[in-house]
């Protein structure tokens, strides 16, 4: 199964992340943590039973300050760069 995971990263605020399936149903969503290990382990922990890194494909919005390295590091390789467009 292939599933996507939203982030909203937040600066202050906690970040929140919701999670849909390769139909595009809502699996989980508000989902709030801050970037700490324990947090992030348990962000890692939702996703369904069965599927691995190589099936989360990761979508953040698109910001001019890269996501922190702890955060980076814990989504084990699912963040996939795409060329970011011009907003309108």
């Amino acid at each position: 199964m292939i599933v996507r995971m939203g982030i909203d990263l937040a600066v202050r605020a906690q970040h929140q992340a919701s999670m849909a399936d390769e139909q595009g149903r809502v699996l989980w969503s508000g989902h709030r943590f801050r970037t700490r290990s324990e947090e992030l382990d348990r962000l890692w922990a939702r996703l369904p039973d069965g599927v691995t890194a190589a099936e989360v494909t990761v979508v953040m919005e698109q910001r001019r300050v890269p996501p922190r390295p702890r955060l980076r590091d814990a989504l084990h390789g699912a963040l996939h760069p795409t060329p970011q467009r011009e907003t309108l």
